[in-house]
């Protein structure tokens, strides 16, 4: 609540809503989440790492964002890792590799068999990450 002193006038706040898209993607240049044939999903990421060349197609308003994702990653030893919030560093899986590590975690190797929401903290506590998207 505002307390308006008297003789002040003032006009009133108009609110709208839109249905429409906030932000428009383009199918190709959805940048840093499609899986390319034949190439990892953090490509770009690693590229932009190792040479700060941004993806193909990237348009300049697209650039900060690409920016801000990539200051999560790590390149190190020419793997990837994504940062964590307690220190630890995430090693990037490619998606075949992501199939393996959940199978060998499923089966047991590194514990207890578990359900899929306790599989997937294990992957990350293990230290894998993979992009879901």
């Amino acid at each position: 609540m505002v307390e308006i002193p008297e003789g002040v006038y003032t006009r009133p706040l108009e609110i709208g809503q839109s249905y429409g898209m906030v932000h428009k993607e383009k199918a190709e240049t959805s940048v840093l989440v499609i899986e390319k044939e034949g190439v990892p999903w953090y490509y770009d990421i690693m590229k932009f790492l190792e040479l700060r060349v941004y993806p193909d197609g990237a348009e300049k308003r697209e650039h900060h964002s690409i920016r801000m994702v990539v200051v999560q990653y790590i390149l190190c030893g020419g793997q990837i890792y994504r940062r964590s919030n307690d220190g630890i560093h995430l090693h990037c899986l490619k998606k075949e590799e992501v199939k393996k590590v959940m199978e060998e975690i499923h089966q047991g190797i590194y514990g207890p068999h578990m359900n899929g929401r306790m599989l997937a903290k294990k992957i990350l506590r293990i230290g894998y990450y993979w992009n879901t998207m």
